[in-house]
């Protein structure tokens, strides 16, 4: 599923995918980790499974990543 940068993940925390990417392209290379930086995840876990959706695909390389100039 495509999504755009201000697409919030986790309403619980009010995490963005860009802030989700940014976890990623830093290092966080598992939902755990995800969760530490971002907090995404830890209050009701809905968003888990979309975690685990958008990490694979962006260590996959399958989800085109909008990077600031």
């Amino acid at each position: 599923m495509p999504y755009r940068k201000d697409d919030i993940i986790c309403f619980c925390e009010e995490v963005t995918y860009e802030t989700i990417v940014r976890a990623i392209l830093d290092g966080a290379d598992t939902v755990d980790k995800i969760t530490d930086r971002t907090a995404a995840g830890l209050a009701c876990g809905t968003c888990i499974e979309d975690l685990e959706n958008i990490l694979e695909d962006i260590l996959s390389g399958n989800q085109a990543i909008e990077r600031k100039r």
